[in-house]
């Protein structure tokens, strides 16, 4: 399958998901130890204006909310805002979660009109200089963004059981449970489009200034934590 339309694809990705099941089902419980060093890099929360830009299931809009903070989610799959707005319903902090469909790459936001963008495994389905670029403008100065993103890992004996597992038994195995080999074929392609190094230099050609970033996972997963500095000018809008 080419690249889809996101949007489309993941209304149809997420078509048979309950949000009520979901909460039962959080992948993060696999990973309690690197989102809990996420948690501990986004510092306090409360009050504080978040952008996430990819929400998917909503299972970090939700820690984000519980955290205090005003959130602003947005998404190109309206299935995927319907879910996420269950699920923070139900965990009573909807009215901290704003959703919006929108694309990531042209965001209709102010510049420097939040705290902290945050992007997890969406970039790989973008134009990804262009969102880091936007992600840049709107930070208020000092702002930070957070960026955790699966990439094509380093070519190494480390990282072969895990390539080997995401690349051919996801689709096996994701295709059989959904009926839809088609995803899931995508999903692990998609990831073969952006290194570490591509978003290290992405954040650095928005005028970011790293703080540092950080291969995970087998250098499957790419951790990049950066500020806007305080007095720098804001890109300008890329149009078109």
């Amino acid at each position: 399958m080419d690249q889809p339309d996101i949007g489309a694809y993941y209304d149809r990705f997420w078509s048979g998901a309950d949000p009520a099941a979901l909460a039962a089902h959080d992948y993060r419980a696999f990973q309690a130890d690197l989102f809990a060093y996420v948690d501990q890099l986004l510092g306090p929360l409360a009050g504080r204006r978040v952008l996430e830009i990819g929400p998917g299931l909503g299972h970090d809009t939700l820690r984000l909310a519980q955290r205090g903070a005003e959130v602003w989610a947005i998404d190109l799959s309206q299935r995927s805002l319907e879910i996420v707005a269950a699920r923070c319903a139900a965990a009573g902090v909807g009215d901290r979660v704003h959703l919006v469909r929108m694309n990531g790459e042209r965001l209709g936001f102010p510049d420097a009109s939040f705290d902290l963008t945050y992007v997890q495994n969406t970039l790989v389905h973008a134009d990804w200089p262009r969102v880091v670029h936007e992600c840049a403008r709107v930070l208020r100065p000092g702002g930070r963004l957070v960026a955790l993103e699966l990439v094509r890992p380093r070519q190494n004996l480390r990282s072969a059981p895990l390539r080997l597992y995401f690349r051919h038994l996801v689709p096996i195995l994701g295709g059989i449970v959904s009926g839809d080999f088609a995803a899931y074929r995508y999903l692990p392609r998609s990831a073969q489009s952006l290194t570490a190094n591509d978003l290290a230099r992405a954040v650095a050609e928005a005028g970011l200034e790293p703080e540092g970033w950080w291969e995970l996972a087998g250098g499957m997963v790419s951790l990049h934590l950066a500020v806007r500095p305080k007095g720098l000018e804001p890109p300008p809008h890329h149009d078109g």
